[in-house]
């Protein structure tokens, strides 16, 4: 059902975000951050499960849904909302209520690009993607963790590659989250 959606997309254009987001209450720092973010949109589906995966140099989100079926979400700005999303006439449309307030977020494809309606009121952003002819595979997105040998303290961190992501207090002496 959501086929068409599935793959990995690059925002090409946004129209009108400062004003949606300045229309669900988004404060202005956030705003301006929001405004200059260009994310990359992972869209997944195994047995049933929709992965939706936002991916910006800002903050990465992600959620995991069944069509239909409401859950509880924690949006990029904070907001905590109860969220159902369906399918209406190909387009995957995204209900977020909070607080007496709903938003919509419709997404369907365009000429092969992925464009993101997002609606507040009488207030609408459009977000265009294009798909990445790379196709990263979704796999190559998750974390892992795997097992390394200890080494000294005193050069820990000093010669790891950037991916390596330290790990901080309280974790085992021999893990870390390696970012493939």
């Amino acid at each position: 059902m959501v086929d068409q959606f599935v793959g990995t997309w690059k925002m090409v254009t946004s129209e009108n975000f400062d004003e949606y987001m300045k229309a669900i209450g988004v404060g202005f720092a956030t705003r301006q951050v929001g405004n200059r973010t260009k994310p990359n949109l992972v869209v997944t589906s195994e047995d049933g499960t929709v992965c939706l995966k936002s991916q910006s140099t800002f903050k990465t989100t992600e959620i995991k849904f069944k069509l239909n079926e409401p859950f509880e979400e924690t949006t990029a700005d904070d907001r905590k909302t109860t969220t159902v999303v369906t399918m209406d006439n190909g387009k995957l449309v995204q209900k977020q209520t909070w607080e007496g307030k709903d938003t919509f977020i419709e997404r369907e494809i365009e000429d092969g690009k992925l464009v993101a309606k997002c609606k507040m009121g009488d207030v609408v952003a459009v977000r265009t993607y294009v798909k990445d002819p790379a196709g990263i595979s979704p796999a190559s997105l998750r974390m892992n963790t795997r097992r390394i040998d200890p080494e000294p303290s005193a050069f820990r961190g000093a010669l790891e590659p950037p991916w390596v992501m330290n790990r901080g207090p309280g974790r085992g002496p021999s893990e870390e989250c390696i970012v493939l």
